[in-house]
């Protein structure tokens, strides 16, 4: 969507015909790129925290691994343990 504003903005850039007109135009194409930008970044961020978190998921699923074998070897009968 921003994109496409920016295109549009660039598009009449060519059409104006005053100063004024430029300038505004100009204006309005920095402002999109700003937008833009500003998306970006804020997509790039949430990236990042996706990563981390998925790392952090990964490291939580072999705790809970290992947690899972400890606590089935716990409940498994031992072969050394004397009948009573």
């Amino acid at each position: 969507m921003l994109q496409s504003r920016l295109s549009k903005f660039k598009g009449q850039l060519m059409e104006v015909k005053t100063n004024k007109e430029y300038t505004a135009i100009l204006k309005e194409i920095q402002v999109a790129q700003d937008d833009i930008l500003k998306h970006e970044d804020q997509m790039l961020v949430r990236m990042l925290e996706a990563d981390d978190l998925s790392a952090a998921v990964k490291a939580a699923e072999s705790a809970l691994a290992a947690d899972q074998a400890a606590v089935a070897e716990e409940r498994a009968p031992s072969r050394l343990r004397p009948r009573a």
